[in-house]
């Protein structure tokens, strides 16, 4: 990099971290100035004529010694930092108003947002076992299709972290959108799960937040804007009334992205977000995996042939505990439990034992064992629920 490109970078950067959250006051800077460097070199009075007698006038220097700070750190972490008007920045994300001046990346491609098209995968961090088979479905069925899609999403917990694990599973390429600072994971119990995405090709852990960020709650809410702006359709598979997706899904709207949403029962608060945006017009409703990608504008040829339930459970039966001698004896009691699950969304521990007239020791390791493996849902209440 040139010494005059570096300085750029470095006033970018320091502009970034004067003007947090507020994007727009350094890019009419640079548009103004022609370059962000130009106002560092700047006499006090000038910078007054642009920026009026405000804290950030005064404060350009110590930015851009912290920005120099900041960078020395990126290079010794790998982490690389990618300026709005550079070729690798997403062009889609540079249509929006309030686009960020660059983003921080973690990544093992050289321009992890070089994909045909995205769709943005955000729901509540407290989904239910539906929402997980829901987001499950959704991304494995856009997997088939072609050409190859982007999943973007939050890292978050519940149907975030669900569409980025399924997306990495079945070979898609998949952007994290971080709201802290990007050398932090939140939850920190997904710094795996980070790193795992980061060190896939073609995928990426971004956050327009330099490292040693401070955490603010705001900060979360704000980077919404960029979930949704990375692609031209947003799903939100799960949501009540309020919540981040809820703000994702507003934002795209406003954005003129696609928004779809997965409906759900009126009496039910996990879909209250779905079932208002569907009622208001903001989202397009999920009815059929079919139709979802039709609107995403992907063939329908390829699409996952759709097993019915019991023909889901024997192929699950017999790949995962057909070859164990223990387990193969106790397939027909498998079987049993899988297809009263399935009948019965939220059946509890107790009503299964009652049901098939088994004794609890015979019943209890089996969903042990069903829920460890991921295809039944518990909850604290040992209500169980398929997930296939």
């Amino acid at each position: 990099m040139s010494q005059s490109n570096e300085k750029e970078t470095l006033a970018r950067i320091a502009l970034g971290e004067l003007f947090i959250n507020k994007p727009r006051i350094p890019r009419e800077i640079i548009s103004a100035l022609g370059s962000a460097a130009a106002i560092f070199s700047l006499s006090q009075k000038e910078v007054y004529e642009i920026l009026g007698p405000c804290t950030e006038a005064d404060r350009l220097r110590p930015f851009f010694e912290r920005a120099c700070s900041i960078y020395s750190r990126l290079l010794r972490m790998g982490i690389r930092y990618i300026r709005f008007d550079e070729p690798a920045f997403p062009a889609l994300l540079n249509e929006i108003p309030d686009a960020p001046l660059g983003l921080y990346v973690r990544s093992e491609s050289e321009n992890p947002f070089n994909y045909a098209s995205a769709v943005s995968v955000v729901g509540t961090r407290n989904c239910t076992s539906y929402g997980i088979s829901c987001c499950k479905n959704i991304v494995e069925n856009i997997a088939v299709c072609a050409p190859k899609c982007a999943i973007i999403s939050g890292l978050a917990k519940g149907i975030d972290i669900t569409a980025h694990l399924t997306a990495l599973e079945k070979g898609l390429p998949t952007i994290a959108v971080l709201g802290i600072g990007i050398d932090k994971t939140f939850p920190a119990s997904h710094e795996e799960y980070a790193d795992r995405i980061a060190s896939t090709e073609h995928c990426a852990v971004i956050s327009e937040y330099p490292p040693g960020s401070k955490i603010y709650s705001t900060n979360f809410l704000y980077r919404n804007r960029i979930v949704a702006a990375l692609s031209s359709s947003t799903i939100v598979v799960e949501s009540a009334l309020k919540g981040g997706s809820m703000s994702t899904a507003k934002l795209a709207f406003d954005y003129g992205r696609s928004v779809f949403a997965v409906p759900g029962r009126i009496d039910d608060g996990s879909y209250e977000g779905c079932n208002f945006l569907i009622h208001k017009q903001i989202a397009g409703i999920v009815s059929s995996m079919s139709d979802l990608v039709k609107s995403l504008g992907f063939s329908v040829n390829d699409l996952k042939k759709g097993l019915n339930i019991n023909e889901r459970i024997s192929e699950v039966i017999a790949s995962c505990y057909g070859e164990n001698t223990i387990w193969a004896a106790k397939s027909g009691l498998i079987e049993k439990i899988l297809t009263l699950i399935a009948a019965q969304r939220d059946i509890t521990d107790d009503e299964i034992i009652e049901t098939l007239q088994e004794p609890y020791d015979a019943v209890a390791p089996i969903l042990t064992q069903l829920s460890a493996d991921g295809f039944v849902f518990r909850d604290l209440l040992s209500q169980n629920s398929l997930t296939l």
